[in-house]
């Protein structure tokens, strides 16, 4: 099959394609991104990592003995999804507290995506402020 080249195109569409860059297959990146969230969740709905061996072990707490900022992620994912915020608390508060965090940054990079703005600029200080609050808990988490 052969294309029209840009001379056949009337002269108002080819001003509007050469205005309008062709969109990516985001929106299937989204999709894909929301149905692997989704199984995640329907996952340790249903099968609580207390009790179910698939899920695996933490290397840092079998080599060490010690809690990684993610041990107790995913028993606290499974109370929250069962709505026991404080039992989920508890297990791992830092991972409880992250999902709004990472939740609204999702929204901001959805919403920018949707506007056609480039991707935000990441945040130095927030970087900083992330690794410094994650460092704090994995001490107090071991020390107390």
């Amino acid at each position: 099959m052969r294309l029209a080249s840009q001379s056949q195109v009337p002269p108002r569409i080819a001003e509007w394609s050469a205005a309008t860059p062709p969109r990516s297959g985001s929106g299937v990146v989204w999709l894909g991104a929301a149905a692997g969230v989704l199984a995640a969740c329907l996952l340790l709905y249903f099968f609580n990592p207390e009790q179910v061996p698939i899920y695996p072990q933490c290397p840092f707490r079998k080599w060490t003995g010690l809690d990684c900022p993610g041990c107790g992620g995913l028993r606290a994912m499974h109370q929250l999804l069962h709505g026991n915020v404080m039992a989920a608390l508890r297990l791992n508060a830092f991972v409880v507290l992250l999902i709004p965090v990472a939740a609204g940054f999702a929204v901001k990079l959805a919403w920018h995506r949707w506007r056609g703005i480039s991707r935000p600029a990441a945040n130095g200080i927030g970087w900083w402020i992330f690794g410094a609050s994650l460092a704090v808990f994995s001490l107090w988490r071991n020390l107390i």
